[in-house]
């Protein structure tokens, strides 16, 4: 069986979670692909789904590359998700590679409070530290 592919890149270490949770054997890392808009009409149905993602045996890994609208409010759902992850001794990461979200992160914080990382196989490196360089 072939190894699932986020972006093009092989993620054999990981579930796939776009949406709907994908069952399968636990993994590392389950990453969510976020796709569209997450402003303030987009978050109760991100905080639901957010809350259903069973989480790898290190953590959740959150996809922004094919967010095309990044409102702050939604940056509060993912900062929720990355507390009830720590609470729990996991992490949280997030990709990004689009200025305006990586903007967003940086003036916000976030970046400090969770991993941003330019690709998947980057936020699966054990360091967890940004690797935005």
């Amino acid at each position: 069986m072939a190894s699932p592919r986020v972006g093009g890149q092989n993620t054999a270490y990981a579930r796939v979670v776009d949406v709907q949770l994908v069952e399968e054997p636990p993994a590392e890392w389950v990453v969510v692909a976020l796709r569209g808009d997450l402003d303030l009409g987009s978050l109760p149905a991100l905080r639901s789904r957010l809350a259903m993602v069973e989480p790898g045996r290190r953590g959740v890994i959150v996809d922004l590359d094919t967010v095309d609208v990044l409102e702050p409010e939604a940056l509060g759902v993912l900062l929720g998700l990355a507390a009830r992850l720590r609470r729990r001794g996991l992490d949280l990461r997030a990709v990004a590679t689009a200025d305006r979200h990586l903007d967003l992160l940086g003036l916000t914080g976030v970046d400090r409070a969770m991993g941003i990382h330019r690709s998947i196989v980057d936020a699966t490196d054990s360091s967890g530290r940004n690797r935005l360089a």
